[in-house]
């Protein structure tokens, strides 16, 4: 084999498993918050991308943008958490065709509540085992890999 073939292949290899790792993960945690406050993993990123967005108000756009998802997706996702008065949605003042969603007190609450369950899941985890520097270069790996060239 030649090596740039085996730098490849550990390389997909790597990648493979932290997106299967990832995958396992986010199951554990979506079956965690399903459970435990009737929510996915997914509604959960939006509504903590929700939550630090200035006012707790973000278009649907950016709110795709923070959370990785299309814009028709994070409307979708936002409809049944409307429904459920976590979130509020309106038209934007300055244009008719972007609306805005805000957490609601009543979602900010269930937010809190999910992230202590997700805390409690995630340390039950191997995870838990890594010190500080562990922490802060996997945080920094991380970092780069998800970097855009």
């Amino acid at each position: 084999m030649h090596t740039d073939e085996l730098i490849d292949s550990e390389l997909t290899s790597l990648l493979l498993g932290l997106l299967e790792t990832a995958a396992v993960l986010e199951k554990r945690l979506d079956r965690t918050l399903s459970c435990g406050r009737g929510i996915s993993f997914s509604e959960y990123r939006l509504l903590r991308a929700l939550m630090a967005a200035p006012r707790s108000t973000a278009s649907r756009v950016d709110l795709a943008a923070a959370v990785g998802l299309t814009a028709s997706a994070v409307t979708r996702a936002l409809k049944p958490l409307e429904k459920l008065g976590i979130v509020t949605t309106e038209r934007s003042a300055r244009d008719a065709r972007q609306s805005l969603a805000s957490l609601t007190p009543a979602g900010a609450e269930l937010l809190r509540e999910a992230h202590g369950m997700l805390e409690d899941t995630l340390a039950s985890t191997p995870a838990r085992r890594f010190g500080p520097r562990q922490m802060e270069t996997l945080r920094t790996c991380l970092a780069e890999l998800g970097a855009r060239s």
